[in-house]
């Protein structure tokens, strides 16, 4: 299956030079990792998507090669290796233009920007420290217990069709987003989920430090949950009013009242 997409994901309190710097600065990696590994041939990377209220960004690749396809997959799988090598404190085995755009990006996380997660279609690693030009750590980041089978209940806001088949879940207790990724073949799954509550089960990976998820792969079962319409419950809407009853505003300030 090709790749076609790339997306990165700032995590912390996110202030918009950080956004505007870290966009800059993925765009001179991706550039970089072009004359790498596709060169002589120019890829376009386009905004699929910018959600709202997240820093997540994806950009898919594109380009008029004639094995555009293979070009744009390469050029991912490089963006896939540079992650791991980040995450993992290694030496990056790309040109010196590579390692200093990806380690600049890391540069972002400075307090307020808690980590920066690359994502693929099939692969995501975070980062949790800056590290200097020209330097392996040797710290990983990431630990086999961090991922596990699960199910996060949330709601499906966004849909990613043009390149790798993605979607986004936002948590219902705090409203964080987590990028979910389709099993290859599980396409149906997602027929009338957007915009609506779901249970999304797969291979849950949660932030180092946090605890918070962050992606779903493998995702296989999308359930859909029934929104209750319990507001017409509520007394406001209670046409005994007409009859004498209490008022909405008198129920409110009884209750208060009681506090």
């Amino acid at each position: 299956m090709s790749k076609k997409s790339v997306t990165l994901a700032l995590s912390g309190d996110v202030a918009l030079n950080d956004f505007a710097a870290a966009i800059s600065r993925m765009n001179q990696l991706m550039g970089a990792l072009g004359k790498d590994v596709a060169k002589g041939t120019r890829i376009d990377w386009f905004l699929e998507s910018l959600e709202a209220g997240s820093a997540v960004a994806t950009f898919r690749g594109e380009t008029t090669a004639a094995d555009a396809d293979a070009v744009v997959s390469r050029v991912v799988s490089a963006y896939e290796d540079v992650g791991r090598s980040l995450e993992e404190g290694k030496k990056i085995r790309y040109s010196e233009g590579v390692i200093k755009a990806a380690h600049r990006l890391t540069g972002i996380i400075n307090g307020h920007v808690k980590s920066v997660r690359l994502e693929t279609g099939d692969k995501d690693f975070e980062i949790i420290a800056p590290i200097p030009t020209g330097q392996a750590t040797g710290r990983r980041a990431f630990h086999p217990a961090n991922q596990a089978l699960g199910a996060i209940r949330g709601r499906v806001q966004v849909l990613s069709k043009k390149a790798d088949l993605r979607f986004t879940l936002y948590e219902l207790i705090d409203n964080r987003p987590v990028s979910c990724y389709l099993a290859p073949g599980s396409e149906k799954i997602m027929k009338d989920a957007w915009g609506k509550i779901a249970v999304v089960e797969g291979l849950i990976r949660r932030h180092p430090q946090t605890g918070h998820p962050t992606t779903i792969r493998d995702v296989t079962t999308i359930k859909i949950l029934r929104e209750k319409d319990d507001y017409k419950k509520a007394l406001g809407a209670d046409k005994r009013k007409k009859k004498g009853g209490e008022s909405p505003e008198q129920a409110v300030r009884r209750i208060r009242n009681a506090w």
